[in-house]
């Protein structure tokens, strides 16, 4: 079995899906819950017309992840000798940086 992403966006008023990995694999929805059964169904007749044309599968190659942004940044160094990702150790710009938070 294979994964595929689904990616879905807020269009105006309702919602659109596409598939990344398989071009022109697309549905819209009232909502996202809907937007998603359509775009199983779209996903379904895409597989078979692939194997109707005797064509296949293409792999899956797109990862995503969610990632929560806070509204505080706190930025980091690479150390020009081991480029490992280092966080400032100045207690001044430490202690600014807390506070914009």
């Amino acid at each position: 079995m294979k994964e595929y992403m689904v990616i879905y966006e807020l269009a105006g008023e309702n919602y659109s899906a596409y598939v990344p990995d398989l071009p022109g694999c697309v549905a819209c929805g009232d909502t996202v819950d809907e937007t998603e059964d359509l775009m199983r169904d779209a996903i379904e007749l895409y597989v078979d017309a692939l194997h109707d044309d005797g064509q296949p599968m293409p792999e899956p190659t797109i990862k995503a992840r969610g990632m929560a942004i806070g509204t505080c940044s706190m930025t980091s160094r690479i150390s020009p000798n081991n480029a490992t990702s280092t966080l400032s150790t100045h207690t001044s710009d430490l202690a600014e940086a807390l506070k914009r938070c």
